[in-house]
């Protein structure tokens, strides 16, 4: 199979995410907890699988008005339209492959940046993990992201969030999908800059998955 384009795609499927304003921080940094890539005949509340990457990326709201500048009161999180990234269009094509009506995505981080040289400086600086839903405050809210989905990583080779990759190995602690590199605890990122790689990566992907399911 080949791949199928933004234009097409963005008739089949949209995203939607949850964003919020990290309060502890005085720059008021912008976070994004997860998204969902549903179709568009499709709820998005019962995902079909979860992904696990590195950062949000260049995933941003369609309306920046519709950020919550602050914490709902009973803690739920309220989900705003989102203008899809290349590589949310990469697990579209995924999702077409294996039938999937929605695709949940979490990160390593939270924090929301197209650049990945300054999310890895957030990284550095940041002085807790609570940006990162494997930390030890955030379990239920983790439980509740993955229970009883099948779970594919896919957060790329960077030396900077090996620490946080393995900690979610950890936490994780069930079967999980992804085509991982020698080096531990790596997996490759779903989209490669290469269209040949694009393609053998859901090749690849694709084909361990439909065997798990055999």
């Amino acid at each position: 199979m080949t791949l199928l384009y933004a234009e097409e795609l963005k008739k089949m499927y949209e995203v939607k995410a949850h964003f919020y304003i990290r309060q502890d921080d005085p720059s008021k940094q912008l976070m994004r907890s997860e998204a969902v890539i549903h179709a568009k005949n499709a709820s998005f509340d019962e995902p079909d699988a979860v992904i696990v990457m590195a950062n949000p990326g260049s995933c941003f709201a369609a309306d920046e008005a519709d950020i919550p500048q602050s914490p709902d009161a009973d803690g739920a999180k309220r989900f705003v339209r989102a203008k899809p990234d290349q590589t949310q269009y990469q697990l579209m094509n995924l999702m077409h492959r294996m039938n999937w009506k929605a695709l949940r995505i979490i990160n390593l981080s939270d924090f929301c940046t197209g650049n990945y040289k300054e999310f890895k400086a957030m990284l550095k600086a940041a002085d807790n993990d609570s940006h990162s839903i494997f930390s030890s405050g955030r379990t239920n809210e983790l439980e509740k992201a993955i229970q009883n989905r099948t779970v594919v990583i896919g957060w790329g080779q960077d030396s900077a969030i090996r620490s946080f990759a393995e900690q979610a190995l950890t936490v994780i602690q069930k079967d999980h999908y992804g085509l991982t590199f020698e080096k531990h605890p790596y997996y490759r990122h779903p989209k490669p800059q290469l269209k040949t790689d694009k393609i053998h990566w859901l090749d690849n992907m694709t084909a361990q998955l439909n065997s798990s399911y055999a």
